[in-house]
């Protein structure tokens, strides 16, 4: 494509024969995650579009001013995701899609959330990038421009298409909490993970994410961004991280197998101790939001609450941190996806969908919320690999 929209030191712009146009739009300020990009061309104007709105433009009138020679570009694209030379990866990508009409701000922002069928009037390829497997990409619209791909690595897909948001618990920081019925925890070995962020640029108090005290602690430190996940054996031991930044959604999750403890962020693995030991059995509540049996509260938010009764692989925490489960996973033995509260009586429940221990919510508000990463499980083409 002689005119391709693409990404030069995170500036968002145009190249015609070779010259770097800029839109004046730098990607640097786009927070960390999934983000949807259009560009419309109309009336002699590329428009760009990031999850929606519009940001910047390039006039066909300044690049005419600059060249020879006014352009007419009417060549076709030849490759997503990289340049022709194979030397330019952009990183994943899903729902690739093209028109030949000049799409509203309305209408991108509709469809930039939504599944297409590949009938749309005016849609002349549209690349849904869900393949997982093989060469071939399918281009649905059915005009038989199937695609070609080279170096694919296929990856869970948290971008929110086909899903218009959730809902999350909310608590206060001030008196909100979830009290999961009293239990016995897994001694021998453990991984306890959830998604959280925080309402405050740092942590207000100690061990108000997960905290069934006698046992183990998923825990905050105050005034600092650092995570700790503590097991008790005849004493408590840790392994503790510090993240750079907790007001956006991550994934936290602490592990045991009898002779290491270790923390993962975001399917990673951030830190690790050499312990042996046993839990210890505690056969008391469990408390999310609150540091259980003391006054210490959540400002912020969890979702997808997990307990398995191993210790689970990076691999494995990678493959499911991004999808809703069905309660019946082998090793599950506690999950509270925390998206709805139920009516009991003069109290309000959320459901352990392993069946095993209900919890009563304390003043939590379950909210809507677009932002947390957990999606379909549809597949899109990641870093370093070419479409043609």
């Amino acid at each position: 494509m002689n005119t391709p929209v693409v990404i030069e030191e995170s500036k968002l712009g145009t190249l015609v024969d070779g010259v770097f146009y800029d839109s004046g739009y730098n990607l640097e300020g786009l927070t960390p995650g999934w983000h949807h990009l259009a560009a419309v061309g109309k009336d002699s104007t590329t428009i760009f579009y990031i999850d929606g709105r519009q940001v910047r433009d390039v006039k066909q009138a300044d690049i005419d001013a600059a060249t020879d020679d006014a352009t007419n570009n009417t060549n076709q694209i030849s490759t997503i995701g990289n340049s022709t030379t194979g030397s330019e990866q952009f990183g994943k990508l899903a729902e690739v899609r093209v028109w030949n009409l000049a799409l509203s701000e309305a209408e991108i922002a509709v469809n930039s959330k939504t599944r297409l069928s590949g009938n749309e009037p005016g849609l002349v390829a549209y690349y849904p990038l869900n393949e997982a497997t093989g060469t071939e990409v399918r281009d649905l619209t059915g005009s038989a421009n199937n695609s070609t791909v080279t170096g694919a690595i296929w990856w869970g897909c948290t971008a929110p298409i086909g899903n218009l948001g959730h809902k999350v618990m909310h608590f206060d920081g001030v008196d909100d909490y979830v009290e999961i019925a009293a239990h016995t925890n897994p001694t021998s070995a453990i991984t306890v993970s959830l998604w959280a962020k925080s309402n405050t640029e740092n942590w207000t108090n100690y061990g108000f994410l997960a905290s069934k005290r006698n046992a183990y602690v998923l825990s905050p430190v105050p005034n600092a961004k650092s995570i700790i996940f503590y097991i008790y054996t005849n004493t408590w031991k840790y392994v503790e991280v510090q993240p750079s930044d907790i007001k956006q959604w991550h994934h936290y999750a602490g592990t045991f197998d009898g002779t290491t403890l270790k923390l993962y962020i975001d399917g990673v693995q951030v830190a690790s101790n050499n312990i042996a030991g046993v839990i210890n059995e505690d056969t008391g509540v469990l408390c999310l939001g609150r540091d259980d049996g003391l006054s210490r509260y959540l400002n912020g938010q969890i979702a997808e609450v997990r307990i398995w009764n191993k210790a689970r692989t990076a691999q494995e925490i990678k493959a499911d941190m991004h999808q809703r489960l069905t309660g019946k996973e082998s090793g599950l033995v506690g999950y509270w996806p925390l998206n709805h509260k139920e009516p009991e009586g003069d109290q309000q429940k959320v459901r352990d969908l392993t069946g095993n221990n209900h919890g009563t919510v304390k003043g939590a508000i379950a909210k809507d919320d677009n932002t947390l990463p957990i999606g379909s499980n549809a597949l899109v083409s990641a870093e370093y690999n070419t479409i043609t």
